[in-house]
C-alpha cells in the first residue's frame, strides 16, 4: 500500500516472503503511535496507539482461507502479549464463517476462531446480517461475512455505532465503521520541531530595521557588551538581545501554521469521484433488484466499476508520463530531491553534551577513539580531482575537474564510441585525472571517483586492464619522485559540489563530443556481437527448416524459447505438446501405428495437438474446473 501525505502506513516492508494482505493506515497526527517491526508481518499487523493516558492496541489481521488457522492464532496471541496493554482491538478478513458474528451457518473455522476469542476474552462487535463481503463471480451474486471485530472487555463499553457502510468503497469487501468514547477530545500532538517562523516569507528589510530600532531601543551596543562587570551582566545583556529578535521576528517573519496534506493522491480529479460514487451506487442496486432483473443490473454494475478502473489507470499512467515528461537529462534527480524534501521530516540540530557536560550521541567519541595515524592516512589535503563516466542516449563520454580552496580551477572533457562502457568510461577518467597529477607536480592530490568497481580494480594485484596498468605505472613514477596521490570513493548523487560537477561536464561530453578519445573496444562488446550473429544464424536455421511445425507455433523466436524453457522443468506431456510427437491418432497413423487419424469424437477430424486443445470436447478447456 502507497503512502499518501498526512497519512502513516504500517505493514510489512522487511523480508517478505509473500504479498502483504494486512495494513493498518493512521489518519492525521492526533495519534501517537508506537511499532514494532517485529510484531508487523504479511498477514498480522499490530501497532500500539497512544490516546491521552489510554494506550490501546490494534492489530489488522488477513488469515488465508486455504491454510489451518492455528497458526495464525498462535502468532495472534504472541503478538497481543507482546503489545503490553490490556486494551486490545482486532478487525479483520478471518475467512471463517459463524452466527456469533451475523454468518447464517458455522463451519469449523468459525468455531475455532470463536473459541479462540472467549479463551482471550475478547467480545465480539459485530452486529446484524449486513454482508461484510460481496462480489459478482460467473453468473451468481455471492455474499458472506468474513470480516470480524472485536475487542476485550475493558474497551467494550467505549465502542458505539458499529455498521457495515456498503457506499463507502468500491472494494469487494464493504468498509466497517464504528466509534469509541474517549474521556477528552483529541488534541493535536506537539511537533517534534522547535522552529516557530515561517523565514520563506520573511521580509529581511522590515526584520533588520525593526531589529536595529529594538537594540537601539534596549541600548546593547559594543562598549555596553565590553564594559559588562560579569557573568550576570552578560546574561542579562544576552536575555535583552534575545528578546529584541523575537519581536524584530514577530513584527517581520509569518509564524508557522500546522502542516495541511491531503490524503488524495495528485491525479484524483472530480471525474473519478462521480465514477467512483456511480459504481458504488450500482453496486447497492444488486441487492434490491428483482430475481429477473439481477443479472442486468449485475452486468450494469460490472460496466460500471470497470469504467472506474480503467479511468483512474489511465489517470495515474498519465500523471507519471507527465512527471517523466518534466525531467530532462541534466536534472533527472531534480523531482526525487524535491519529493525527499517536502516529505521527509527535518531533523534538528542536537547538541554533543548536555548541561552536565555528558555526552548525548556517540558519534564524536567514535571520531575521538580514532587513531591520529587513521586521521592523518584519511585526511584528504591539497588540490582534489572529482571524476565521472556517464552514457546517455547511446553516447559515452567522461570528464574530470580540478578543484583548490573548495572552488573549481579546471576542467577536461573526453569522448568516447558508443560501444564503449560506462564502466570504461570510469577508468578512462581515472587514468586521465592520474596523468594530470603527474604533470602538475604538486606534492599532494587527491582523486575521488563515485565508481567503485573502478576502484577495486585497481585495488587488485593481478588486474590486467591495461588502463588499471596504466594507471598503476603513474602512480608509481609520482610515488619514486617522493610525491603522493590518493584515491577516495565518494557517493554519487548525495550533494557534492565537484562530485555533481564532474557529472555535469561528463553527459555534457557525451552529447556534444565528435571525436573519440578513447576508442578501445570492450570485451562484452565483442562478445555480444558475436552471440548476436549466433543468434541471428540459429533463428535462420530454425525458421528455414522443414522440420518442428508445431514447435514453431508455440515458439517462434529461439532466444525467448531458451529463456522459458532454461527455466521450466518439461514432463513428458508438455514434450508431446510442445512437439506434436505423441499419442496422437494423427502422429500415429502417420507412422502406421494407428488405422485411422481420425478423433473419436468426430470422425471427420483429425486427432492433432490444435484439435485436442481446442476443439475436442473431451479437453474442452472451457469446461475444465478451476
Amino acid at each position: 500500500m502507497k503512502q499518501s501525505p498526512g497519512t502513516q502506513v504500517i505493514q510489512c516492508s522487511l523480508n517478505r516472503q509473500k504479498p502483504v494482505k494486512a495494513a493498518i493506515v493512521i489518519f492525521g497526527s492526533s495519534l501517537e503511535v508506537i511499532h514494532d517491526p517485529q510484531l508487523v508481518t504479511e498477514n498480522i499487523v499490530a501497532v500500539l496507539l497512544k490516546v491521552g493516558q489510554l494506550s490501546i492496541g490494534v492489530l489488522s489481521v488477513y488469515f488465508e482461507g486455504d491454510q489451518e488457522l492455528h497458526p495464525y492464532l498462535s502468532a495472534l496471541q504472541h503478538t497481543t502479549h507482546k503489545l503490553h496493554t490490556n486494551n486490545i482491538l482486532v478487525g479483520g478478513d478471518v475467512n471463517a464463517w459463524s452466527q456469533w458474528w451475523g454468518s447464517v451457518s458455522e463451519n469449523h473455522r468459525g468455531a475455532e476462531y470463536c473459541s479462540f476469542l472467549h479463551e482471550q476474552d475478547f467480545q465480539i462487535l459485530n452486529s446484524g446480517q449486513t454482508p461484510t463481503f460481496e462480489i459478482y463471480r460467473g453468473d451468481r451474486w455471492c455474499t458472506s461475512i468474513v470480516d470480524v471485530t472485536a475487542c476485550s472487555l475493558s474497551l467494550l463499553g467505549k465502542m458505539e455505532e458499529w455498521r457495515v457502510e456498503r457506499g463507502l468503497t468500491s472494494s469487494d469487501h464493504n468498509a466497517i465503521t464504528f466509534s469509541m468514547r474517549l474521556e477528552k477530545a483529541l488534541e493535536p500532538l506537539r511537533p517534534v520541531s522547535t522552529r516557530i517562523y515561517n523565514t520563506r516569507k520573511a521580509k529581511w528589510s522590515d526584520f533588520g530595521s525593526h531589529l536595529k530600532a529594538n537594540l537601539t531601543e534596549k541600548q546593547i551596543t559594543k562598549v555596553r557588551i565590553s564594559n559588562a562587570l560579569g557573568p550576570e551582566d552578560l546574561e542579562n545583556i544576552l536575555e535583552e538581545y534575545t528578546n529584541a529578535i523575537h519581536r524584530s521576528c514577530d513584527e517581520a517573519i509569518p509564524k508557522l501554521g500546522s502542516p495541511k496534506y491531503s490524503a488524495k493522491p495528485p491525479w484524483w480529479n472530480s471525474t473519478l469521484d462521480l465514477l467512483k460514487k456511480d459504481a458504488v451506487r450500482k453496486k447497492r442496486r444488486i441487492r434490491n433488484a428483482a430475481a429477473h432483473r439481477r443479472e442486468y443490473t449485475i452486468e450494469i454494475y460490472v460496466t460500471a466499476k470497470n469504467k472506474y478502473t480503467l479511468a483512474a489507470t489511465e489517470a495515474a499512467t498519465a500523471s507519471w508520463r507527465e512527471f517523466c515528461t518534466r525531467q530532462d537529462r541534466e536534472s533527472m534527480w531534480d523531482g526525487i530531491y524535491r519529493v525527499l524534501r517536502k516529505t521527509a521530516r527535518r531533523q534538528e540540530n542536537t547538541l554533543l553534551r548536555n548541561t552536565a557536560a555528558q555526552l548525548i550521541t556517540t558519534e564524536y567519541a567514535r571520531l575521538e577513539d580514532w587513531t591520529p595515524e587513521t586521521l592523518e592516512t584519511h585526511r584528504v589535503t591539497g588540490p582534489q580531482i572529482y571524476t565521472d563516466g556517464s552514457k546517455i542516449e547511446g553516447k559515452v563520454g567522461a570528464a574530470l575537474t580540478w578543484w583548490e580552496g573548495g572552488k573549481e580551477s579546471m576542467s577536461s572533457t573526453f569522448g568516447l564510441e558508443p560501444h564503449n562502457t560506462v564502466f570504461q568510461s570510469e577508468m578512462y577518467a581515472l587514468f586521465r585525472a592520474v596523468r594530470l597529477a603527474k604533470e602538475s607536480r604538486a606534492a599532494s592530490i587527491s582523486i575521488l571517483s563515485d565508481s567503485r568497481s573502478s576502484l577495486d580494480l585497481l585495488k587488485r594485484p593481478s588486474a590486467t586492464h591495461h588502463l588499471a596498468l596504466q594507471i598503476k605505472s603513474c602512480l608509481s613514477e609520482i610515488r619514486e619522485e617522493g610525491r603522493k596521490v590518493r584515491l577516495f570513493w565518494l557517493k554519487a548523487h548525495v550533494g557534492t559540489a565537484g562530485n555533481e560537477r564532474a557529472d555535469e561536464l561528463a553527459k555534457q561530453a557525451a552529447l556534444t563530443k565528435e571525436t573519440a578519445d578513447y576508442d578501445k573496444v570492450p570485451v562484452s562488446y565483442v562478445r555480444r556481437k558475436i552471440r548476436e550473429g549466433t543468434v541471428k544464424k540459429w533463428q535462420a536455421r530454425y525458421e528455414s527448416s522443414s522440420t518442428g511445425a508445431v514447435t514453431k507455433v508455440f515458439f517462434p523466436d529461439v532466444l525467448a524459447a531458451k529463456r522459458i524453457l532454461r527455466d521450466t522443468v518439461l514432463t513428458p506431456a508438455h514434450t508431446q505438446i510442445l512437439t506434436g510427437h505423441g499419442g496422437f491418432a494423427a502422429y500415429l497413423h502417420r507412422f502406421h501405428l494407428k488405422n485411422s487419424p481420425s478423433c473419436v469424437c468426430d470422425q471427420s477430424c483429425e486427432e492433432t495437438v490444435w484439435h485436442l486443445l481446442f476443439e475436442c470436447p473431451r479437453v474442452s478447456l472451457s469446461e475444465a474446473k478451476p
